[in-house]
């Protein structure tokens, strides 16, 4: 299996743990919805999924829903983010990702598993209109980086490793 590092910001995880889906649970009182989004995801959701089912503020939950219906339409062969648990290569990647969410706290997993996704992290949560996201989107999920994008605003690619299946804890990290 393949190793690969996670940065536990919810305190959630534990060593020798094996990562599966939840069931679906959405906030609203219609039943339309609720069928709705057991239609998308039978097989339950990732808690990062579950974040962004539930919530309906935030830019960054309309790039979410955007990529997934990008990926549904053109990349159906590519996890789901909605069902995907995050995971990163190298601790240095950890620290970027630290830094570019501006969080200090959290516990480094190392995890396993031989199921992923590699793309470019940078590219998901823009505030920008339907056409750059489906643009960003289409990148994403082709598994590559944008240079122009990059070059734009001085990023590196911030590879994110999208684990699906048998998903397993091995160990915390001391960093």
């Amino acid at each position: 299996m393949k190793t690969f590092f996670h940065l536990d910001r919810a305190g959630s995880l534990k060593i020798g743990e094996t990562i599966s889906l939840d069931p679906v649970s959405i906030n609203s009182e219609l039943l339309g919805p609720k069928y709705h989004i057991n239609e998308l995801f039978r097989e339950g959701v990732s808690k990062h999924g579950l974040q962004y089912i539930n919530q309906t503020d935030t830019a960054d939950c309309l790039s979410e829903w955007f990529f997934e219906y990008v990926r549904k339409c053109n990349f159906n062969d590519k996890p789901s983010r909605f069902q995907s648990f995050f995971a990163f290569s190298s601790l240095e990647d950890i620290n970027r990702l630290k830094k570019k969410l501006k969080y200090n706290g959290g516990t480094i997993y190392l995890i396993e598993c031989n199921d992923y996704f590699q793309a470019d992290m940078n590219l998901v949560g823009y505030q920008q209109s339907p056409l750059l996201l489906s643009w960003l989107a289409n990148i994403y999920w082709s598994g590559n980086t944008c240079e122009e994008l990059n070059t734009k605003f001085g990023l590196e690619p911030l590879w994110e490793y999208l684990l699906v299946g048998n998903i397993k804890v091995i160990d915390k990290v001391d960093y």
